[in-house]
């Protein structure tokens, strides 16, 4: 999440229970998986997460894709 400003080291603070939106950065499993990204929803309103890095492409999920917590702060450690 380089773009995002969540370096490598960060603490993220993450809160369950509440509805991500379109542009939130989530905590997800998608497919099985956990991952960190932005919460995406294409033309058709199907969600996607977006990385906040172009060495990488956006997530479509194939099978599932649960929305565990919003990340809310970052805290960086020195």
């Amino acid at each position: 999440m380089i773009d995002a400003g969540i370096r490598e080291g960060d603490y993220v603070l993450a809160e369950r229970g509440m509805e991500a939106r379109p542009g939130d950065i989530v905590i997800a499993c998608v497919d099985d998986g956990w991952t960190m990204k932005y919460l995406r929803h294409d033309k058709s309103g199907k969600p996607f997460l977006e990385p906040a890095n172009k060495k990488y492409q956006p997530i479509y999920p194939e099978q599932s894709l649960d929305i565990a917590a919003v990340v809310r702060g970052v805290v960086r450690k020195y």
